[in-house]
């Protein structure tokens, strides 16, 4: 009876264990092979050898990056310049080592010592880390925020991906700054409606998506009601539409 049981115990177990071992074309990132590293990318996947990286101290940092002693790899090529004992991972598509901050594969900053994310108000995972800062600029995946001020540079929530942005001078929609609306005094009432200090905001999804100043609202009194409402002295909205009849 006992035989029995352990032969079952054990049959479980190699069940388990090959269910737990992934066949290649279901692979992705970095794996030591023999005596090499690969790295497994795309559906259904293909292998391709890493064949300057040292498989002896070789890390896999993530299913993008890998390291070994002398030199860091993106999409198992080398990064240039990147330094593999400082290098970390801030959140995709940014990285850092104590010289550079990067891009995927790229160098945007040379500031690594104070290269990092700016927080993103609403969930990271589920929309992605969207810019970057150091001491001297603002960066989007693509590069600089041109004129954005990396101190007071914040992300404001959306309805969809975060690029509505502000500093104390400018706002930021899609990393360019909008015309005639002022960073200092601006601020997000619900997820639809937004003010500065000149105007009540409309963001309109349309053939061409675009900002304007909300007609007919009334600036002094006009407040947020929730996520899609929002109210002034004389009309309630509902998104960018005003409620006929509505107290």
């Amino acid at each position: 009876m006992l035989n029995k049981t352990f032969a079952l115990g054990f049959a479980c177990l190699v069940l388990l264990l090959q269910s737990c071992t992934k066949p290649n074309e279901q692979k992705s990132g970095y794996e030591i092979e023999g005596n090499q590293v690969v790295f497994y990318h795309g559906h259904p996947a293909q292998k391709e050898a890493v064949r300057e990286a040292d498989p002896n101290t070789f890390k896999s940092i993530n299913s993008d990056y890998g390291k070994d002693k002398k030199q860091v790899f993106y999409w198992g090529k080398i990064l240039p310049k990147a330094d593999p004992v400082s290098f970390v991972c801030l959140g995709w598509p940014f990285s850092r080592d104590k010289h550079y901050g990067f891009s995927t594969d790229r160098i945007l900053s040379e500031d690594g010592s104070h290269f990092e994310i700016i927080s993103n108000p609403k969930d990271l995972e589920a929309e992605g880390v969207i810019y970057a800062r150091d001491s001297h600029r603002v960066y989007a995946k693509k590069g600089v925020v041109e004129g954005a001020d990396p101190k007071t540079f914040v992300i404001v929530p959306m309805f969809s991906r975060n690029y509505l942005a502000h500093d104390h001078k400018q706002v930021y929609w899609l990393d360019k700054p909008l015309e005639g609306v002022d960073g200092g005094s601006f601020q997000r009432l619900t997820e639809y409606h937004f003010k500065d200090k000149n105007a009540v905001w409309d963001y309109l999804m349309a053939n061409q998506s675009r900002w304007r100043p909300k007609p007919g609202a009334d600036l002094q009194s006009f407040e947020g009601l929730g996520r899609f409402y929002a109210r002034d002295k004389n009309r309630v909205y509902y998104k960018d539409v005003t409620v006929e009849g509505a107290d």
